[in-house]
């Protein structure tokens, strides 16, 4: 009797320790089920991010190089201006300087012709603004993209207060004192008031503009128009090096 009672609880032992064995190999299998569908998950994502930084990376190449070449083209402008207000100055400074009126509406011209600082900014709008920073690996490139955006920031807050100071106080004086249309035809294209003219304006009224140079107001302008520029053009010098390295490193890191 209490031999089968004792065959009969040990023989219970002997399913409880299975059913307990087997509910552990269960938990077991479910855990490492579990963490393999996290590994593969995380792979998954960490590739998609990696072809997302990619597409970023390219994005962000094509525009930096756009914009290289239109900083060259605000160079170039920036600087024509200046130089054609040193020699207006130059003239200024001669009591007795006849200046040929071709000569002297083309210098005008020059000055009355600025480009639209119209840089391409989606992609980095999209890194910045968009909060997709992180998907960028590299913190130096991360460093180089936020030190361009943020001097471009105070460039285009510069170039706008030129805009302001041509559409307020230059073309206003212009149009008090000149034939806007005589200073237009001096060029075959410029770009009087932001606005590209490719054919001959109807010239109206010649007028000799030699005589402003003997006004002050005119000269006061001329000097205030040369340090926007030379403010400008300093601050381009420095973007121009900054913009450089970001090519250089958005090209690196695509390389890799």
């Amino acid at each position: 009797m209490y031999l089968l009672r004792f065959l009969r609880k040990s023989e219970l032992q002997k399913r409880s320790g299975r059913y307990l064995l087997y509910a552990v190999g269960e938990v077991v299998l479910i855990v490492v089920g579990i963490m393999i569908a996290l590994e593969i998950n995380n792979r998954n994502e960490t590739k998609l991010d990696r072809e997302n930084e990619r597409l970023l990376l390219v994005s962000l190449l094509k525009e930096a190089e756009a914009n290289e070449l239109l900083i060259d083209r605000l160079v170039k402008s920036h600087q024509t201006a200046n130089a054609a207000i040193v020699k207006l100055m130059d003239y200024s400074a001669k009591s007795e300087a006849d200046v040929p009126s071709s000569e002297f509406d083309r210098l005008l011209a020059d000055n009355t012709s600025w480009i639209n600082p119209s840089f391409n900014r989606g992609a980095e709008d999209t890194v910045l603004v968009g909060g997709k920073l992180d998907l960028i690996q590299s913190q130096d490139l991360q460093q180089k993209l936020t030190d361009w955006v943020r001097w471009l920031d105070v460039l285009l807050r510069m170039e706008q207060q030129y805009n302001n100071f041509m559409l307020n106080v230059w073309i206003p004086f212009l149009r008090d004192h000149g034939n806007l249309s005589q200073i237009a035809n001096a060029q075959e294209h410029t770009l009087l008031g932001n606005r590209t003219h490719n054919t001959k304006s109807p010239p109206g009224e010649f007028i000799d503009h030699n005589e402003v140079l003997s006004d002050r107001t005119f000269l006061n302008i001329m000097q205030e128009k040369k340090w926007n520029h030379e403010d400008l053009l300093k601050v381009y010098e420095s973007m121009d090096s900054i913009l450089a390295k970001l090519i250089q490193g958005l090209k690196t890191e695509l390389e890799n």
